[in-house]
């Protein structure tokens, strides 16, 4: 007798949502992290800012469920409510593309709190489809499989997104210093006005000029690390978009298995 029986992952809707929920966890754990790492890292955010941005969302979040559970599962065809968050979910990511090296707090907060929109109709109404046509002696065993599924593939979704913004982040530092030369006459500009400033700071002139040069680049740093993010947001909103045909694979059934 397995530890665990794999024939649940022959039930249709069973695998679909095991396969969905690996989707959303990958996408929820890696934002629950990258926001506020952009915050602390990027944007001069305190731990407490970085935390508080993640609080409008989650408060959406306590609000939809419940209604979602409540209204919009015994009335329409719950692979649709799955289309529509996974499709909520990809244009927020979208929408959170649109990233500033000088964005505020209530812009970041909003980028997470849309996305919590679609997360609510994308946990119960999976959790529901998904064991709908599973039978009873299976349960125990699918559920055992689905947490298997949300925690292994949400750690390696935390892994490669911070991987793949650090890796953004030194391509696009890498494009960005091609302009930091001498014969760039808006370089020049810039480092010129900006040692001008450090030298009426009270600085001397050679200071001035590496002190010039030192706040450029992190300039530079702060720009490539938000375009490196605006990377792995763009990949969320693809694979958000992609995941909805995937959603009708799914049997159509209401809430119940009620078809």
């Amino acid at each position: 007798k397995p530890i665990v029986n794999l024939r649940a992952l022959g039930d249709r809707n069973f695998a679909v949502g095991v396969t969905m929920i690996a989707l959303i966890s990958a996408l929820l754990y890696s934002s629950n992290l990258l926001i506020p790492s952009l915050a602390q890292q990027w944007l001069g955010y305190t731990a407490l800012l970085a935390g508080l941005l993640l609080s409008p969302g989650a408060l959406i979040m306590v609000v939809l469920i419940p209604l979602v559970g409540k209204y919009a599962l015994p009335n329409i065809q719950t692979r649709n409510l799955i289309a529509f968050g996974f499709f909520t979910l990809g244009a927020a990511s979208w929408y959170a593309h649109n990233l500033t090296p000088d964005i505020d707090f209530t812009t970041l907060a909003l980028f997470r709190a849309v996305q919590t929109v679609g997360l609510a109709f994308l946990f119960v109404p999976n959790s529901t489809l998904a064991y709908s046509t599973l039978p009873r002696s299976l349960n125990t065993d699918a559920a055992a499989l689905y947490s298997m599924f949300r925690n292994i593939v949400g750690s390696i979704g935390i892994a490669l997104a911070t991987a793949m913004a650090d890796q953004r982040l030194e391509v696009h530092r890498a494009h960005l210093v091609e302009h930091l030369s001498p014969f760039d006459q808006p370089y020049q500009a810039l480092l010129a006005r900006t040692a001008r400033a450090f030298i009426d700071l009270g600085q001397t002139a050679a200071s001035a000029h590496e002190s010039a040069m030192g706040l450029i680049n992190s300039m530079v740093n702060k720009q490539a690390a938000v375009l490196g993010y605006m990377d792995v947001f763009e990949l969320f909103a693809v694979i958000g978009f992609l995941a909805v045909p995937l959603t009708f694979l799914f049997r159509p059934t209401k809430a119940g298995g009620r078809r």
